[in-house]
């Protein structure tokens, strides 16, 4: 079974494969991509809301006034990044 495919079994929340490209020359992770990853999932978020209708419709919608991260544990080639 693909590592994927593991992922995927186990958890039924948004699944976001680390690629090789977001990683830095020790095979972590690079800092800068949680942020995008937390950005890929705000957006989908918005759209299962339906928000992105409602901000087209009205030009009013939701602000990110301030994110941060705290890294707790490496993260590296092959791991598996679930949102809920």
């Amino acid at each position: 079974m693909t590592r994927i495919r593991h992922c995927l079994r186990i958890s039924p929340a948004p699944l976001v494969p680390v690629t090789w490209g977001e990683m830095d020359t020790f095979q972590h992770v690079n800092n800068i991509v949680y942020f995008r990853y937390f950005e890929s999932e705000r957006l989908a978020y918005f759209y299962k809301l339906d928000l992105i209708y409602l901000m087209t419709r009205t030009g009013i919608g939701p602000i990110l006034a301030s994110t941060s991260c705290r890294f707790k544990v490496e993260s590296r080639s092959g791991a598996c990044h679930f949102f809920s």
